[in-house]
């Protein structure tokens, strides 16, 4: 019995001491820039070494509140050791992935790397794992030799940034708007992960999302992207971000101009589309349908000013599938008022949107 409680005694004593050398070493690793693979490694391995003893110390740093602009990066590393120590069969799978391991997907049916299946079935608790690789870890891969090395880092790449928006984790929606906004990175990488971030980041994300696609500075891809990830939050303000930049001619003129209304449509069909609303429940059925129809409202009003994207409103007329917006297209058609050019275009979307709510 003295001895056990010698023991416990002596547990108590040195517990501070760890947990400072933990956070010390924490610390560290917080620091390490993005893309340096082997000092991230070395530092990641000496918090991991702390071993399970350290699990309940690392779950603390890694709790929800520390996941704020400031802190994501080491709640996000001390997520990591924890599951390097606790969960080491998720690291496997995401340091060593068989969808960009030939031996696999040269068997498979389409014979390519794919790798998003497998990191959405690990689950949000994966996500943080799938965020190392992509901070510092992607460049340190053993890719094949030429185009199907590329076509592994592709699809790599890709799937670390696309997974965790699938998810909706709102872990990684600093890190997904740093990969946004990030102009080393390949333009269709930085769409992926503003569609990303418009999927995990709520509303506070459309400041961000418009601050991109305002710049003219930007790629074409990752404004439109922004302009799409803008219908994946799911609030009366998105419908509002949209609206505005249709009505820009800052952002509607020029060569690029009608490249972003597109999108902008696009990001309102995604906003108001009808399975969407029904999949969030009854809950939000109100709010639903009232964002639908001010979708529809918008798009009949884009459509007289961009006669000319009849298709795309159409789609995204069909995606919102609010049959309200089926009259409204018929009165344009026959608004002696409106343009030729304006009715003939209203017309063009009544069959799409008839077939759609027939199906319904």
């Amino acid at each position: 019995m003295k001895k056990t409680f010698a023991l416990l005694a002596l547990t108590a004593l040195l517990a501070p001491a760890l947990a400072a050398d933990l956070a010390t070493d924490l610390d560290t690793a917080a620091r390490v820039q993005p893309g340096d693979h082997a000092n991230w490694v070395k530092a990641r391995d000496r918090v991991v070494a702390h071993g399970p003893d350290a699990v309940a110390e690392l779950a603390k740093a890694a709790a929800a509140e520390h996941w704020t602009a400031e802190g994501w990066v080491r709640a996000l590393t001390a997520e990591v050791a924890r599951l390097r120590i606790a969960r080491p069969e998720l690291a496997t799978a995401v340091d060593s992935p068989r969808g960009i391991d030939p031996a696999f997907y040269g068997m498979t049916r389409l014979g390519k790397p794919y790798c998003r299946r497998d990191f959405a079935q690990l689950g949000k608790e994966g996500v943080p794992l799938l965020l190392e690789r992509m901070r510092w870890t992607l460049d340190a891969t053993p890719f094949s030799e030429g185009e199907a090395g590329a076509l592994e880092k592709e699809a790599l790449a890709t799937s670390l940034l696309q997974v965790p928006g699938q998810l909706a984790d709102t872990r990684a929606r600093f890190a997904l708007l740093d990969a946004a906004k990030n102009a080393e990175l390949p333009a269709n990488w930085r769409q992926d992960a503003a569609v990303s971030y418009g999927q995990t980041g709520g509303e506070p994300a459309l400041a961000s999302l418009g601050a991109i696609l305002d710049d003219a500075k930007q790629p074409l891809a990752v404004r439109e992207a922004c302009a799409w990830a803008m219908g994946r939050v799911p609030e009366a303000a998105s419908l509002d971000a949209i609206k505005l930049r249709l009505n820009d001619d800052r952002i509607t003129g020029g060569n690029t101009g009608i490249a972003l209304v597109r999108a902008l449509v696009n990001g309102a069909g995604i906003l108001g589309n009808a399975w969407g609303w029904q999949a969030r429940g009854m809950a939000a059925l109100e709010k639903g349908n009232q964002i639908r129809r001010d979708c529809a409202l918008l798009m009949i009003e884009t459509l007289k000013k961009h006669p000319a994207e009849h298709e795309t409103i159409a789609n995204a007329l069909v995606q919102i599938e609010l049959r309200d917006s089926l009259g409204w297209l018929q009165d344009l058609s026959q608004d002696g008022q409106a343009a030729q050019v304006v009715r003939d275009a209203a017309l063009k979307c009544i069959d799409p949107l008839k077939d759609a709510l027939n199906r319904k």
